[in-house]
């Protein structure tokens, strides 16, 4: 398909513009500051109404943050109903706008507008350096950076751009070693991929250019891996998303505006596509000819992590007639889908994929928002703590709810499994069931009984092996059609709920679902074979109040999730989950498009391998923080005489801030024989801010010896020796180290907080 052209898109904007300038002119008007600047730039691009970019500058001025002595000076209120600046991303996408107005338009606006826009943008550009994202909280990191360099260079800011190309740095360095933190969303992979086609097009630098290339690279990768073109959308499990039902987002506008999605036509009671990114205008945004190359490939495995820790992956398995995923753990926001399956359909019907939402409001579609606390409403569900495993084609997940996952609950507790109503068949096990197109329905499914869900040559097989309520009884599950307007069809485990205070020692409730792709059936003896094959393949269920053990037959090996209470750590799992940044049948073509960067090059040059620490049963064992491998953003400063060798370990702090990326340091310990070990380190916390670390230990094999725990040693403003001790004065935490090799793991919770050195003390047991 062809790209759109400029004009259909900048008519588009014009179009956009003129709306928020209605809103503008009501009393009491509702508004945000993101669209003050897309308007401003949509009316300067087309060269018309140039008039009203006076009146909106002055809305924008009105909502920017201009007292110094604010944390959020130079950002902006996200809604003019906001007292104060509580979204600090704001700053980060007016600043998009704000640079390539003033990059390409500014000799457009009368010298008056002008000014009063540089002052804005100035101010802006202090609000973004003032603002520095994590590398993890992936769209804004790469959205500020890009404006630091962009909006620097615009505004001749060499400091800015300088920091802007720091951050880039940190952020590609941390892909290379963690993958992409917000992985596969629909909406802020439009973002993502949007921020570093400017940055590629436009910086000044090559070398700047190349880094956003690279990005970029990993990322038209990622997305032709996970685009599911049969069913013309991004598949599989998702981070984050805004439509639980359908999974689409901002990265359409994108793809429509590439031709990789047609333009959508105008359908009678829905609202018309119309184009709300300017990116086409000043960048190429035709994906490599090699992504879409993979896009076309089927089968394929897709595997990708998506943090440091080993449970931090996904998996995804792309036939061309269906698709199967699922996420190792949960990623925590509240708004993921954890499994997930398609099958193909056309994308205007807008038909719902198989999406997993455990729900406490009553709300299985995601349409009820409630108030995150800070700024926006959003369609919440709960966040239990979530197991995965997947071999291929099956795949088994595990969802378990503890008391403090009811954040906003409103008195039920329902595990949903969403899919798509038109279906060529529905079965529960051997019978088909027919549903009264007229009537809403209540189908219940027994406990063991198979359901599928077929369409065309491939079928979706679920069971769910164990349920459990919090009065401590199996659950009922059921097939629910009630009839929504979203074509959606809705097997259901309805737990049973119980009010905290009648009853303070509730049981935890949860459900585990079983998911198996078969595809390529050819005709009715193919299906009834899948049938008969699933229907016989056994389930082992071990679930006391204070563990589960769950084993599942699958169809090349047996696929096992088993965990203990209260379940707040990993589980032990069979396979285990993969590690590899972004896989494609078993090769890491994420790493190898980064590898191609100077900037990765470099850095794999200097990050090397530590020997290990020789732990003896004696006598204390001290070895120096910096005796470890190391990832991006951690750093062995050399600036201290008070310190060990004079060099200690830190995540350092740009202008008090962190400096992005949690980073981690691995130190491998080899004991002579096993012992108990106390643990201890010698530490430098000057402040309330700067007092704390992330630790964690893992046998060779991968069992935990304690789960990763936040340490605050206190406050010290001088080299002092610390126990490692639990949260809560719990206590110190003690090591069983086995003989032989394990690992302790060090991560970055508040940059500004250094170790110097650490120390094992054998204990008697």
């Amino acid at each position: 398909m062809a790209p759109v052209p400029r004009e259909r898109i900048l008519a588009d904007l014009v179009a956009n513009a003129d709306g928020t300038l209605r809103k503008l002119a009501k009393p009491a008007p509702a508004y945000g500051c993101r669209e003050l600047f897309t308007s401003m730039l949509a009316y300067a691009e087309a060269h018309t109404n140039l008039a009203a970019i006076a009146t909106l500058l002055a809305f924008a001025e009105d909502m920017q943050d201009k007292d110094p002595s604010h944390r959020s000076y130079g950002n902006f209120r996200w809604y003019a109903r906001d007292a104060e600046v509580q979204d600090y991303n704001a700053v980060d996408f007016c600043m998009q706008h704000g640079a390539l107005l003033w990059r390409f338009r500014r000799d457009t606006l009368p010298p008056e507008t002008r000014a009063r826009l540089l002052a804005v943008l100035r101010l802006g550009l202090r609000g973004l350096v003032k603002h520095l994202p994590p590398s993890t909280y992936t769209n804004i990191a790469l959205l500020n950076a890009s404006d630091l360099v962009l909006l620097g260079e615009a505004l001749d800011d060499p400091a800015a751009v300088a920091e802007g190309e720091r951050r880039l740095g940190v952020f590609i360095k941390t892909l290379w070693e963690e993958g992409v933190h917000e992985y596969v969303s629909p909406t802020y992979y439009g973002v993502d991929i949007e921020s570093m086609l400017l940055l590629e097009s436009l910086a000044r630098r090559a070398e700047t250019r190349e880094v956003a290339r690279a990005i970029l690279a990993h990322f038209w990768t990622d997305l032709a891996l996970n685009w599911y073109a049969p069913g013309q959308r991004l598949a599989g499990t998702h981070s984050r998303t805004y439509d639980y039902v359908s999974g689409f987002g901002e990265l359409d506008q994108i793809l429509v505006a590439t031709g990789w999605l047609p333009l959508p036509n105008a359908q009678k009671g829905m609202r018309p596509f119309r184009f709300s990114t300017f990116i086409p205008l000043y960048a190429n945004v035709q994906p490599p000819p090699e992504a879409r190359a993979l896009n076309a490939r089927y089968p394929r495995l897709v595997e990708q992590t998506w943090g440091a820790e080993p449970f931090r992956a996904r998996t995804h398995d792309v036939c061309e007639d269906v698709t199967l995923g699922i996420s190792w753990s949960a990623y925590h926001g509240r708004m993921d889908i954890a499994l997930a399956a398609d099958f193909p359909c056309d994308r205007t019907a807008r038909l719902p994929r198989l999406s997993f939402i455990p729900d406490g409001r009553h709300d299985p579609y995601g349409k009820k928002t409630v108030f995150d606390g800070k700024t926006h409403s959003k369609a919440f569900h709960l966040s239990p703590w979530w197991a995965g495993v997947q071999d291929r084609a099956d795949a088994l997940g595990v969802a378990v709810y503890r008391d403090g996952d009811f954040r906003d609950a409103t008195g039920t507790l329902e595990s949903h499994l969403l899919f798509r109503k038109a279906l060529d068949s529905l079965w529960i096990d051997e019978a088909r069931l027919i549903l009264d197109p007229s009537h809403a329905s209540t189908n219940r499914v027994p406990p063991g009984a198979s359901v599928f869900l077929r369409q065309g040559t491939a079928v979706i097989a679920i069971r769910v092996p164990w349920t459990r309520g919090q009065d401590g009884t199996p659950s009922p599950v059921a097939i629910i059609d009630d009839r929504n307007p979203y074509g959606a069809l809705r097997l259901t485990v309805s737990h049973a709920w119980l009010d905290p205070a009648d009853h303070p020692a509730r049981i935890q409730a949860g459900a585990a679902f079983w998911l198996r792709i078969g595809s390529g059936l050819a005709d009715e003896a193919a299906f009834a074979a899948f049938r008969r094959s699933f229907q016989a393949a056994r389930a082992d269920i071990e679930v006391s109040t204070n563990a589960l053990s769950i084993q599942v037959a699958g169809l090349r090996q047996p696929l096992s999730i088993a965990a203990h209470a209260p379940f707040d750590c990993d589980p032990v799992t069979s396979p285990q989950p993969p590690r590899v940044t972004l896989g494609f049948d078993g090769d890491d073509l994420g790493r190898a498009a980064l590898e191609k960067c100077a900037v990765i090059q470099d850095y794999l040059k200097s990050r090397r391998q530590a020997p290990p620490v020789d732990v003896v049963a004696d006598h204390p064992t001290v070895w120096e923080a910096e005796q470890a491998t190391l990832t991006v953003p951690y750093e062995v400063a050399t600036n201290d005489a008070a310190a060990s060798s004079g060099t200690y370990l830190w995540v350092p702090e740009i202008g008090g801030v962190n400096s992005g990326g949690s980073g981690r340091a691995v130190y491998t310990l080899r004991a002579a024989r096993a012992g108990r070990y106390a643990l201890a380190a010698r530490v430098l916390t000057p402040t309330p801010d700067d007092d704390s670390f992330l630790l964690s230990a893992r046998t060779e094999g991968g069992t935990e010896l304690f789960p990763e725990t936040v340490w605050s040693p206190g406050v010290f403003k001088t080299w002092t020796w610390r126990e490692i001790s639990q949260p809560g004065g719990r206590g110190p935490i003690t090591l069983d180290l086995p003989e032989g090799t394990s690992t302790l793991i060090l991560r970055s919770r508040e940059a500004g907080s250094k170790l110097d050195q650490f120390r094992l003390t054998p204990l008697a047991k």
